[in-house]
């Protein structure tokens, strides 16, 4: 990517540019995604190549991809996450980040509370992340 001083953001395009999905897979901290994965998006989708500026915002490029899917895990329930936190992952990552770049399908799986979580209910996780792989 021309302008770029990060010669990585070329081969996370090139690899984006051959997926039929995305899968991101990351724990919720401090109510956001990970600061990694927040770099990773603000180098490698980038104007001209994710999305091109419109009269009415942005027209996304990334149309080829079929969907992506989201697994995370928090502590905090999901209820709160989302009317007391707003749920920023939701906001910032499935509309204003994959939905804006042209991704329409988007699924996204909250898994919560972790720290509390009985193995019973770690297990009962298991088909239910197993299921949004699933042919």
């Amino acid at each position: 990517m021309p302008g770029s001083a990060d010669s990585a953001v070329p081969f996370g395009q090139m690899g984006i540019d051959v997926a039929q999905q995305l899968v991101f897979i990351f724990p919720i901290w401090w109510e956001a995604m990970p600061a990694l994965l927040k770099g990773f998006l603000d180098k490698v989708f980038t104007n001209g190549w994710a999305y091109k500026p419109s009269k009415r915002g942005v027209e996304g490029r990334l149309t080829p991809i079929e969907r992506a899917v989201i697994v995370t895990t928090m502590n905090t329930p999901k209820c709160a996450y989302r009317w007391l936190y707003g749920g920023a992952v939701q906001r910032a990552l499935v509309r204003g980040t994959l939905r804006k770049c042209g991704v329409r399908k988007v699924q996204w799986v909250a898994l919560s509370p972790v720290s509390h979580a009985t193995d019973t209910k770690r297990q009962a996780w298991l088909p239910q992340v197993g299921a949004m792989f699933a042919a």
